[in-house]
């Protein structure tokens, strides 16, 4: 139904967007995101696709936790025992453990696009040259003519010390 100026006319239901569920909307969304993702090159250009993807309040992982998060609370009801026999008990333990892993993973990527962002400056160019000067299957006996130098355009800046703390325990 389209409504204007007082006029009503009635759609086609085929093309009355608000029949249009939420779940397909946003798996259309996902979609896009996917193909335009699969025509970008640039770092900085994949941050700015993913910067809402990723938010920590508004984001898809975000929003998945939440949906995950209210299932739980229906599922919760349907427990009979906290028992691993009863079926009630095993889906909501499943959907409340989903929703956490995601929440532990929105956290843990919230800077991914500031990271992408970061990797397209100076400072980004020169930390993967000075990764990539370090890593043993580049710098390791070069092939026929092949030297693995830092780019001269770039300051060499230092190896990071340890690997990064994933956040995770599990």
């Amino acid at each position: 139904m389209l409504t204007a100026a007082d006029f009503r006319v009635d759609l086609d239901p085929t093309l009355d967007t608000d029949r249009i569920g939420v779940a397909e909307s946003a798996n259309q969304a996902l979609a896009a995101l996917n193909a335009r993702l699969a025509e970008v090159d640039e770092p900085h250009e994949i941050a700015t696709e993913v910067r809402a993807f990723f938010d920590p309040d508004h984001g898809a992982l975000n929003q998945v936790a939440s949906v995950l998060s209210a299932v739980s609370e229906h599922a919760q009801a349907a427990i009979g025992s906290f028992s691993e026999n009863d079926p009630g008990y095993r889906l909501w333990h499943q959907v409340e453990a989903a929703s956490e892993v995601l929440c532990d993973l929105r956290d843990e990527l919230a800077a991914v696009p500031d990271t992408l962002h970061t990797l397209t400056t100076g400072q980004g160019l020169a930390l993967y040259e000075a990764a990539r000067a370090q890593s043993p299957s580049l710098t390791a006996a070069p092939a026929a003519g092949r030297t693995v130098s830092p780019s001269p355009a770039t300051p060499a800046a230092p190896a990071p010390s340890a690997a990064p703390d994933r956040g995770r325990t599990r």
